[in-house]
């Protein structure tokens, strides 16, 4: 936990373009970016224009992609090697 801790407050240090670690805030967001996607995908022709529209670089909108679907990948392989039956709990 106190790793954690230190690993997020050098982080902070950073510039905001540079920071490596998702915060809750941004997940939520990259969260709010898939919705908005599903509902408006003809209308948003870039990425720029969609990290725009949540608020977020276009860095960190896409390594939030990259982390939740990697996250998506494990829970999907996991489950998949235990059976239908386990490892159902939700990941995210």
């Amino acid at each position: 936990m106190l790793t954690k801790q230190i690993l997020e407050y050098e982080d902070d240090l950073a510039d905001i373009n540079n920071r490596s670690i998702l915060r809750r805030s941004e997940v939520a967001q990259i969260e709010k970016t898939s919705k908005l996607i599903k509902h408006q995908i003809s209308e948003l022709d870039t990425i720029d224009r969609i990290a725009l529209e949540v608020g977020l670089t276009t860095n960190k909108l896409q390594e939030g992609f990259q982390n939740l679907l990697r996250v998506y990948d494990q829970w999907f392989h996991t489950k998949s090697t235990l059976g239908p039956n386990q490892g159902s709990h939700t990941v995210l």
